[in-house]
């Protein structure tokens, strides 16, 4: 089982695969981010989405705080790339948290196709 499929299961959260690229793209999808798999054993990135500036100085000091090691220039504008231990109750608790991540048999209605 990977580091991704674990952190799901441990947490009820759904793990999606984009339908064109399968199996290698597979991450756990939340409203305010989501999560997937890095190629460092044990180690999950998650993506934060923030508004303002403002936001984003708190969303780095809080990840900071908790030990989540923050990546400035790798992520797209008004996001927030963030790497954290897999293994890690407490970090996976914050970005659960912050990215607001979807459990397993949550209805969103955003998403229906009706």
């Amino acid at each position: 089982m990977s580091d991704l499929e674990d952190f799901a299961r441990r947490y009820d959260l759904a793990v999606e695969r984009d339908k064109i690229l399968g199996e290698r793209s597979r991450y756990v999808l939340g409203r305010n981010g989501s999560v997937i798999e890095t190629d460092t054993p044990g180690r999950l990135l998650a993506t934060i989405i923030y508004l303002t500036g403002l936001e984003r100085l708190k969303l780095e000091f809080r990840l900071a705080y908790h030990r989540i090691r923050v990546f400035t220039e790798k992520c797209s504008e008004g996001a927030l790339c963030a790497e954290f231990s897999a293994d890690n109750e407490h970090q996976a608790h914050v970005v659960i948290e912050l990215a607001r991540l979807r459990e397993r048999n949550t209805y969103d209605s955003t998403h229906s196709r009706a």
